[in-house]
């Protein structure tokens, strides 16, 4: 995928739940910027036991990712993380601690922040209680990432656990007999993978932990040593699939998924198809993530047309505005963005600028070799990014020199005293018919 390489800076609000030293009396919160009363909400939320010696698998520290809770007025991305120090209250027990980090719905789905993101930003020591709220810096879990894992699940078992996850089922993942499970930062990437097979609207529902005690819960999709009464059992590598799902909406989603991704070269495809769809979906609605899905063959159907000589401005601009050039191979922006080139006003292709333009604009006139087609071709490309050049400076000269100067390329059957340069000294000069 051609995504969007840094990081991302993000506000979170954040709160400390924990004893203070020596005290025998229940947990409280100590501090944060978070109102107590909404803290607490999140942490009740995420709540589902205390450790147990018994259980080596349930291991500090847990990790829960959550959405949102009751009395909250909307989605979130919130992770809270339990944790122990080693040291103990008034009567000898573990004192453990809890923090809770919680980014806005808005501006987690413009960086598109994935659980993965989310764990890997968030601060492992104690905010400054003078904090308001925390920066922090998100690095973009690319849809390469997240299909690698995929794939070694098994994309026919983590297809089926997230249908499953689409009915709105709780799905206990569970290990295998004999086997173990991987370690806490591995779990995060196996949670977030899986619900990258549903639209990223989705997670205005979702939740997920990598580990649950014995407390009942509401969370979704959940490590944990059996599965409870009510919940769908799936096996890490057991080799068994997931159970079948049990509504229409859910056969129909995981058929659908069976299907585009035998047609398709990657999982990767697919997983930045489902991330750039951050329209938060609702739970009580499956069926728009089904038809969410369904438009990935609007971006096969579009590149097929214009393969072929055709094609319609409308459904390029609707590939366009649905993936964001930062959601497209280099091969499919090479596809869409000199047909915009072609076909609308400029002002139409700045709206879906990539850096990669100019260079995809001189490749597709040079493909195709020297003819007096593909001459006006590259003249209309260099009028059109004549045009641009106050919104984009220097993309006229990227793209004349890609042309001028592609040694196994070089269209040399072009009248050179059109191209707007003196080719013998490098100056340019002002090409009259390009105004």
């Amino acid at each position: 995928m051609n995504e969007a390489p840094g990081t991302h800076p993000l506000s979170a609000d954040w709160s400390v739940v924990g004893k203070y030293p020596g005290r025998t009396m229940g947990y409280e919160v100590l501090r944060g910027s978070l109102p107590s009363d909404r803290a607490e909400r999140y942490y009740w939320g995420a709540a589902t036991g205390t450790p147990d010696d018994l259980e080596p698998a349930g291991g500090l520290p847990w990790r829960v990712f959550l959405s949102g809770v009751p009395g909250e007025s909307g989605p979130v991305c919130a992770l809270v993380e339990t944790t122990w120090d080693g040291s103990v209250d008034g009567t000898g027990a573990p004192s453990y601690t809890w923090r809770l980090l919680v980014v806005d719905w808005s501006p987690a789905t413009a960086a598109r922040l994935t659980w993965t993101a989310l764990d890997r930003a968030a601060p492992r020591a104690q905010p400054d209680p003078a904090e308001a709220a925390l920066g922090i810096e998100a690095g973009r879990t690319t849809a390469a990432e997240l299909a690698r894992t995929v794939d070694r699940l098994g994309f026919d078992w983590a297809a089926g656990v997230a249908a499953l996850l689409l009915e709105g089922r709780q799905v206990a993942i569970v290990a295998a007999p004999g086997a173990g499970l991987p370690d806490t930062d591995e779990r995060v990437l196996i949670l977030d993978a899986v619900c990258s097979l549903l639209p990223y609207g989705c997670r205005a529902w979702l939740s997920a932990a990598t580990w649950t005690g014995q407390s009942e819960h509401r969370l979704m999709l959940v490590f944990a040593a059996t599965a409870r009464t009510g919940q769908a059992e799936a096996r890490l590598g057991a080799g068994s699939p997931p159970p079948d799902p049990g509504t229409g909406v859910g056969r129909e989603y995981l058929n659908e998924l069976l299907r585009l991704r035998a047609g398709r070269e990657s999982t990767a495809e697919l997983v930045g198809h489902l991330l750039v769809a951050t329209e938060p979906v609702s739970s009580r609605d499956p069926r728009s993530a089904l038809r969410t899905l369904r438009e990935v063959d609007l971006l096969d159907t579009v590149l097929t047309e214009i393969r072929q000589d055709g094609g319609e401005l409308g459904d390029v601009q609707r590939v366009l505005d649905t993936y964001g050039p930062n959601g497209l191979t280099e091969g499919q922006l090479g596809l869409l963005l000199p047909f915009v080139a072609r076909h609308a006003p400029a002002e139409v292709l700045l709206r879906y600028w990539s850096p990669l333009t100019p260079r995809l604009l001189a490749d597709d006139v040079l493909t195709e070799g020297a003819s007096p087609a593909t001459f006006t071709r590259a003249t209309q490309y260099l009028r059109v990014l004549r045009g641009v050049e106050a919104y984009r400076p220097g993309a006229f000269d990227e793209l004349f020199t890609a042309m001028a100067t592609k040694p196994a390329r070089s269209p040399a059957g072009w009248p050179s005293s059109s191209t707007g340069r003196n080719t013998s000294s490098g100056t340019p000069r002002k090409p009259p018919t390009w105004s």
